[in-house]
Formats: structure tokens, C-alpha cells, sequence
């Protein structure tokens, strides 16, 4: 497989300077076979609308309860695989 289909998950909770800047370094890989998606983990502080704010484009998975880090991450993992990524 010489191009993999790469999805890149970040997972948000209450923190958007840690995600924009997260995303920031994304949007500079100079790797093109990727794309790149937040999971928000039911945040209630209104960090997806800054998110947007600086990242319009951006694909956000807004969970409507926080299932924790690892639930957050598998459901990065199910999406990933039943979109067909690598």
C-alpha cells in the first residue's frame, strides 16, 4: 500500500487551545493522504463553536455524553473503520 488512508482523530474535552493548536500542526504536515477530525467529548463550555470559529472547515463529532478517553478514542476507531480508512 504505497498511499494509506489516514484519518487523524482529536479528541476534545473543554480545551480548545489545545485542539487549535493540535489542529494547527495538522494543517502543516506536508503528508496529503489524510484527513483530519475532531471528536468532541460532550465539552459544555462552548469550545467547539471556538474551534469553528478558527477552523470553519473542520469536521467535529459532537458526542452527547462524555464517554471518557478511551470511549472517545474507540468511537475516533469505529468511525475510522466503517469510512474505510487504513
Amino acid at each position: 500500500m504505497s498511499n494509506p488512508k489516514i484519518l487523524v482523530s482529536i479528541l476534545v474535552y473543554n480545551n480548545s487551545q489545545d485542539a487549535i493548536r493540535c489542529i494547527a500542526c495538522f494543517k502543516q504536515q506536508t503528508w496529503p493522504y489524510f484527513d483530519l477530525q475532531v471528536i468532541d467529548n460532550a465539552s459544555s463550555n462552548g469550545c467547539v463553536e471556538e474551534i469553528l470559529k478558527v477552523y470553519p472547515d473542520i469536521h467535529i463529532v459532537r458526542l452527547k455524553t462524555n464517554i471518557g478517553y478511551a470511549g472517545g478514542n474507540n468511537v475516533a476507531l469505529e468511525r475510522g473503520m466503517a469510512d474505510g480508512y487504513d
